[in-house]
């Protein structure tokens, strides 16, 4: 759960209310109480000769009346009457079928009700006809789907799923058993964890993380971690400054690590100004560079590009973000515009413009939803479903750059035997005979944990579980059905991943660090300590 915002008191002449936006929350007050109130300011105000207007700016339809900055709106609790909600710079203003929407909130309903979507992060995806499932806020990068536990599936990185069988975590047979055996376990991986970090002669000593917390207590959403790399101890835990992008605590999409600098990489457009009415000249793409250790973050307005991002990918070599964006509001018809971003600069060159295409069975269609790319740049991939909305046809989507500017799309079928799909995908190597790890479900394991395995675009005879990790697995609502990124990394050999250790019940399980040296094969899996509740964390990033 995500904290919940809080409402401003709106005081009007028949009584004053205070509403949540998701919660329909409704107190009232007596009338008298409120006109008493009112009355006496005036008389003050009148002995101090200062004028003072309490007369209404708004009379509703049926002849009462709202006061100050607020408008009628039609009350869903009252039976045809109406109460008083805050104006709002928002296009469509705050009435919400029955309730209210605070700024920068917009209305999402259907027959059965409503609620308010974070204008920033979410947009609200209408009903299917004959579908039983309603109206709902998806985050922006995510198209509405028929599919899943939420019914917003992501192009770029599946993050809900319902496995193709529904096995639980082993369970042990008593308190002792479980507390000795999580012992061993524990003193195993951190042996193991020092061998794999041993294998390289600048091994990482810290892994540094961003997640996104539900407990309120936090202070900001955004925190960042230092973990002992070694141990799984939590060294450091920070609410990040400066990143003004999420202010309510959702979940985010996974940021970029830049091994080189040792930041963070996180892009956006705004969907705030203006009232949310995107400008002719297209919308304003933002860039947001998260230094861990001091737990600040800066944002810049990216130079020679608009618009929403909806791929992204870090040429090492270069340094450079190979971005893709498109008109969020005309998506349909619209192109994807890409380009290669300096983030130190946040200036962006355009390296091609493609048509989306008609279709989901066109390539091009989410071609621009890529999260990783090839060594020298030229090749952007999207690993994931065909159909999105599906949640079928498992493969890998190629978008060629060319140097005139006109990029190609392609889909290729990618088996991932004795596996569900890739659920991550990060390039090992540079040279000749790179591939890509994924974590991925094994389909011959009843509890379903998570494999390492390596895997080549161009080659489907490269093929091999690099690293089997135990009681690994993504975030889960209930068991068989998860939901939630993973995040992971890949640096000098060694691949670092956050997932979730299961326990008996969804409700206590633990986040831990995977640390795998992608030559030896060697693995750690390590809970990270002090513990908090899998479910109280979203993971937004994972660096080594």
């Amino acid at each position: 759960s995500t904290p919940v915002g809080q409402a401003k008191l709106s005081i009007t002449l028949r009584e004053k209310k205070l509403r949540s936006p998701r919660k329909n929350i409704t107190m009232t007050r007596d009338f008298a109480f409120v006109s008493i109130i009112l009355g006496a300011a005036s008389v003050f105000a009148t002995a101090q000769g200062v004028q003072l207007s309490i007369f209404p700016q708004d009379v509703c339809p049926d002849k009462s009346q709202c006061a100050g900055e607020t408008v009628c709106c039609e009350d869903g609790d009252s039976g045809g009457g109406y109460l008083c909600c805050d104006k709002t710079k928002v296009a469509g203003g705050p009435c919400c079928q029955g309730s209210c929407c605070m700024e920068a909130e917009t209305c999402c309903f259907d027959e059965k009700g409503s609620e308010c979507c974070l204008q920033q992060f979410t947009y609200c995806v209408q009903k299917t006809n004959g579908s039983p499932r309603p109206s709902r806020c998806c985050p922006r990068w995510t198209v509405g789907c028929e599919s899943g536990s939420v019914g917003c599936c992501d192009p770029a990185q599946p993050w809900q799923w319902t496995l193709s069988s529904t096995g639980t975590a082993a369970v042990t047979t008593s308190k002792e058993e479980h507390r000795l055996s999580t012992n061993h376990i524990v003193r195993q991986n951190m042996a193991l964890s020092r061998s794999v970090l041993r294998s390289k002669s600048d091994a990482p000593t810290v892994a540094n993380a961003l997640i996104v917390s539900g407990w309120a207590a936090q202070g900001k959403a955004l925190l960042a971690l230092a973990i002992n790399a070694s141990s799984g101890e939590i060294l450091s835990k920070k609410p990040v400054q400066g990143f003004t992008d999420d202010k309510y605590g959702e979940s985010t999409r996974e940021f970029l690590w830049d091994a080189t600098r040792k930041v963070f990489y996180y892009l956006d457009a705004d969907f705030v100004s203006n009232g949310g009415t995107r400008p002719a000249g297209g919308r304003e793409a933002m860039l947001y560079t998260v230094d861990p250790a001091s737990a600040t973050a800066t944002a810049q307005k990216i130079s020679g590009a608009v618009d929403f991002p909806t791929g992204y990918a870090l040429h090492e070599q270069s340094g450079d973000i190979l971005m893709a964006a498109i008109n969020f509001d005309n998506e349909s018809t619209s192109n994807f515009e890409f380009y290669r971003v300096d983030p130190v600069s946040a200036r962006a060159t355009r390296a091609g413009t493609m048509p989306r295409g008609q279709s989901e069975s066109d390539a091009a269609f989410y071609g621009g939803f890529h999260r990783a790319c090839n060594p020298d740049g030229t090749a952007l991939y999207r690993a994931g479903y065909k159909l999105v909305t599906a949640q079928t046809e498992q493969g890998l989507g190629t978008v060629t750059l060319s140097p005139d500017g006109t990029p190609s799309a392609a889909w290729s079928d990618i088996s991932s035997p004795q596996h569900d799909y890739f659920m991550t995908v990060d390039r090992n190597g540079s040279g000749a005979g790179w591939t890509f790890v994924s974590l991925a479900p094994s389909t011959t394991n009843p509890t379903e944990d998570l494999d390492l395995v390596a895997w080549s675009p161009t080659d489907s005879s490269v093929y091999h579980v690099v690293a089997t990790l135990g009681n690994a697995h993504p975030p889960r609502v209930v068991p068989g059905e998860d939901l939630g990124y993973l995040a992971s990394c890949v640096h000098n050999g060694v691949f670092a991943g956050l997932t979730v250790k299961q326990a008996p019940i969804a409700e206590y399980d633990q986040w831990e660090l995977a640390l795998v040296d992608l030559a030896s094969g060697t693995s750690a899996v390590l809970p990270l300590t002090p513990r908090d509740f899998a479910g109280t964390w979203s993971v937004s990033g994972i660096g080594i």
